[in-house]
């Protein structure tokens, strides 16, 4: 019985190749216990055979790759699983995601939707603002550490110029007002 259904046994084309492995190795273990093992090269073989058509390029590449004789079965399982992780999960295309808005909802849109488009649109701006900044100031360093430390210390005495004018002015200013 327990041969029969190791030969019937196969994969559903919409189940998972993990039901499938616990399935098959329920029998084998079950018919190890009774004393009639079924051998590596077998079950190797069977697993193979039984796979539905999406693990096609993967069984054939597998034949053609490794000597199907020695393989292990938890090699070949690893193998398997690997490749169907990746069947049922493709990768991901890094994008751009945009807000969709439809025509019935901007007409019927309430006083904290609105709150929260102007706040989005505020953290849009601000991120913009600091990589705008990040920018320009990496075209300034570019030309190296000591650049950037003597125009940091141009800066500063720009500073305080503008301060000692200011003050220059209201001085000029304060004097003026107690002539008249």
């Amino acid at each position: 019985m327990l041969t029969s259904r190791f030969k019937t046994t196969r994969m559903d084309d919409h189940g998972t190749f993990g039901e499938f492995h616990a399935k098959l190795m329920d029998i084998v273990n079950s018919s190890f216990n009774l004393g009639e093992p079924i051998s590596n090269f077998k079950v190797v073989r069977k697993i193979l055979r039984s796979l539905p058509e999406r693990f096609r390029a993967k069984v054939t590449a597998i034949k053609e790759s490794k000597d199907v004789d020695s393989l292990k079965i938890y090699e070949l399982v690893g193998s398997l699983q690997t490749f169907e992780i990746t069947l049922v999960s493709p990768r991901k295309a890094k994008g751009i995601a945009l807000k969709a808005i439809k025509e019935e909802s901007l007409s019927s849109e309430s006083e904290d939707d609105e709150k929260m488009s102007e706040g989005e649109l505020t953290k849009f701006a601000k991120k913009f603002k600091k990589y705008m900044k990040f920018r320009k100031a990496k075209k300034e360093s570019n030309d190296g550490k000591k650049w950037r430390n003597s125009i940091g210390k141009e800066k500063k005495m720009e500073k305080g110029v503008k301060k000692e004018l200011k003050i220059g002015r209201m001085l000029h200013v304060s004097n003026s007002s107690w002539r008249c």
